[in-house]
């Protein structure tokens, strides 16, 4: 550095650099030579600017990796959207134009029909969710709640789904349930949306999923605990952004609109509590969400 310095002084031109100091502080130095030699040396901490140019790149990159994320989520639910479509489309044909196709065909081709018509109406519905809370449109009706209550409740519809892939799904009460203020459909749908990333994620036959309610300090938590692959630690944050997807095992791409997560964000910020993942590979994943006691 003083070798340099000594080099600008020599070519008696005007010069600037920057000096970081041991303490983190951003000095910038100026020289300007006077018409009779010599210097004017002048020191400007340009730190606060330093770290709002930091900022405001990092604030770029994230923006140009949210439209990258953006625009290969429109092309997936694009596809996505058609697939099923097709699939309807398709086998509502073959009923059509066949009627003599056997009675069990007919129940298996109406049962993709159904399954197809429920998988479109998951989608348009993150998609109407996501847009209203955007847009700050999103009613929402808080209440006074049994937190046991509305955990049996969502479990309990989650029941016939888990039986079916023959994943264990257990619920953990205590013994006096806590009350909470929240909005009885949109906790559901956090609960819900979970759910239904850890069965997604669960083994068939031996995969295993828990739901527990503790009692905190001055709110509720939930957590959702199961044995599946796990989330890399650097997936962590990222999993709640929008537009971001996890694949499972045996799937070649992703389901759903990779909405799901952000929009349980969303809705557990607005509630007054925090959502966050633990995992750390392949121990599965535990995901837990607080939520205030009602005053």
């Amino acid at each position: 550095m003083v070798k340099e310095r000594i080099v600008l002084a020599s070519k008696a031109e005007a010069h600037c650099f920057e000096r970081v100091r041991p303490n983190g502080t951003v000095l910038e130095v100026r020289g300007t030579p006077l018409p009779d030699g010599g210097f004017v040396t002048t020191y400007s901490d340009v730190t606060e600017r330093k770290t709002w140019e930091e900022n405001l790149q990092a604030a770029k990159q994230k923006a140009e990796e949210a439209n990258q994320a953006k625009s290969a989520f429109l092309n997936m639910v694009t596809h996505d959207l058609r697939t099923p479509l097709t699939s309807i489309r398709s086998f509502a044909e073959i009923l059509s134009d066949d009627a003599e196709i056997a009675s069990e065909q007919r129940k298996a081709f109406l049962g993709i029909i159904n399954s197809e018509c429920l998988r479109l109406v998951r989608m348009l519905n993150d998609l109407l969710d996501f847009a209203k809370i955007e847009a700050g449109r999103m009613d929402w009706f808080i209440d006074d709640l049994d937190a046991a209550e509305l955990l049996q409740s969502a479990v309990t519809s989650m029941t016939p789904m888990f039986a079916e892939k023959q994943v264990a799904l257990e619920l953990t009460l205590p013994a006096q349930a806590p009350r909470i203020a929240a909005d009885r459909d949109r906790l559901t749908q956090v609960i819900i949306n979970l759910l239904s990333n850890a069965w997604k994620f669960a083994a068939e036959n031996s995969g295993r999923v828990r739901v527990c309610l503790d009692c905190q300090a001055s709110e509720a938590r939930i957590s959702v605990i199961d044995n599946g692959p796990g989330i890399a630690a650097e997936k962590h944050d990222e999993v709640f952004e929008e537009f971001r997807q996890l694949v499972s095992a045996n799937a070649t791409h992703p389901a759903g609109t990779g909405l799901g997560l952000a929009i349980c964000r969303r809705i557990v910020d607005h509630l007054g509590g925090r959502i966050w993942v633990e995992s750390t590979p392949p121990d599965g994943a535990t995901f837990r969400f607080t939520i205030p006691y009602s005053r």
